[in-house]
């Protein structure tokens, strides 16, 4: 039997479109009773239909989070993200998928063990344009803090993160596949019509403080936070970011983290972009087998989108046939789709390593600052000048590669 599509967003839908928000902040997201008497919301929510917000699992990493979390202060009214074709990935079962465009074809399980269930499939278009990402990451929170003030990053505001999250989207979301936010600076603050209609966003996961020291602890969702939060407040997929070196002890428990997180996402029945990150490394010829073998650990557990750093150093490797085998390399161990982080570098050299990404198999780009950067530091006058015509170019040029 083919494998079914996801209901939950159409229980969620309010007339008119969209999605209806909770407006009390410490217990859990609440369905208006139209919406609590649709059928099987009991059942999905485990027998209480007033809740679809945060329960604690039981994840020993998650460091005691309190078993009811609120989730959003008085969040606004969104909207379902957009479910078109199921061409992403099956709960419980890979589907069989065009490494590079995800075109069509049948949904079914593949590879792994035949005896898992089918589960659900759950798609990725709503952050994706014919299995083409394009997307733009906006979910940054210590590292903007660092580009807007390297020398006194506590004097940046909130206000000031938000208000350069709300110039970016607003003026460049129409022309991306989807937009990376986060739950403490633009969810729900973005979601009051900033982001257009029709464009998908990822919710991040994970608690900030981890770039001091990448191995002080296992990674952590942030608190009052959760996979179901992010489901439940219209994400079209759920972010997570492990700092990861797989020849380092710390790898063990990031590889935990990543593997209950995931497990929590299909059953919660969302997406997760799964993003790997090496860290510390002083050697640049050390990166491709570093890179490579995270890829292979990684693929591993069967995320449904791996978010991935370029698997050589632009800077020290010239050479773009060796640029193009390392591509090659992640592809062939990639039976799901994978995409390209910028890591805050040259634009230049970006567009050169997305365009050798894709020719070898990679599905696109999810860019922060090497497509922002600038505007990031202009002044409040200069900054919709320097969007306008340098940032959005860039965003189509990247589009155009990405085909």
């Amino acid at each position: 039997m083919a494998a079914a599509l996801p209901r939950w967003p159409r229980r969620l839908a309010v007339p008119g479109g969209g999605l209806l928000l909770p407006s009390r902040p410490a217990r859990g997201l609440r369905h208006p009773p139209q919406l609590a008497r649709r059928r099987g919301l009991r059942r999905r929510h485990g027998g209480d239909r007033r809740r679809c917000g945060a329960r604690a699992q039981g994840l020993s990493h998650l460091g005691g989070l309190p078993r009811l979390q609120h989730v959003l202060p008085q969040l606004p009214r969104g909207r379902a993200p957009p479910r078109r074709a199921p061409h992403a990935a099956v709960l419980h079962g890979r589907a069989h998928l065009d490494r590079g465009r995800l075109d069509g074809g049948g949904v079914g399980p593949a590879g792994g063990d035949p005896g898992r269930p089918r589960g659900r499939v759950v798609s990725l278009d709503g952050i994706s344009d014919g299995g083409r990402f394009g997307v733009l990451a906006i979910d940054h929170r210590d590292s903007l803090r660092a580009v807007l003030a390297p020398d006194d990053q506590e004097s940046v505001s909130a206000e000031d993160i938000t208000d350069l999250k709300r110039e970016l989207v607003g003026a460049l979301a129409a022309g991306a596949t989807g937009v990376m936010l986060e739950p403490e600076y633009s969810i729900p603050q973005l979601l009051d019509g900033t982001l257009p209609a029709g464009v998908g966003f990822t919710a991040a996961l994970e608690a900030q403080g981890y770039a001091a020291d990448p191995e002080a602890a296992p990674t952590r969702v942030l608190e009052g936070w959760s996979v179901e939060a992010a489901a439940g407040c219209g994400a079209s997929a759920a972010k997570l970011l492990v700092l990861y070196r797989p020849d380092r002890p710390h790898g063990t428990a990031q590889e935990r983290v990543a593997a209950e997180i995931l497990a929590e996402c299909r059953r919660v029945g969302i997406p997760l972009v799964l993003e790997p990150l090496f860290y510390g490394l002083s050697d640049p010829a050390a990166r491709r087998a570093i890179v490579i073998e995270t890829v292979e650990r990684f693929a591993a557990m069967d995320p449904h989108l791996l978010k991935l750093p370029f698997p050589v150093d632009p800077v020290h490797e010239p050479d773009r046939s060796v640029w193009a085998a390392a591509c090659a390399q992640i592809t062939e161990r990639c039976h799901m789709p994978w995409t390209l982080l910028s890591g805050g570098g040259n634009y230049e050299s970006y567009r050169d390593q997305v365009a050798a990404a894709v020719a070898a198999g990679c599905s696109g780009f999810m860019a922060g600052r090497a497509l922002w950067g600038e505007a990031a530091l202009a002044s409040p006058s200069d900054k919709p000048e320097i969007i306008a015509d340098l940032v959005a170019p860039r965003l189509s040029e990247l589009r155009s590669i990405v085909g």
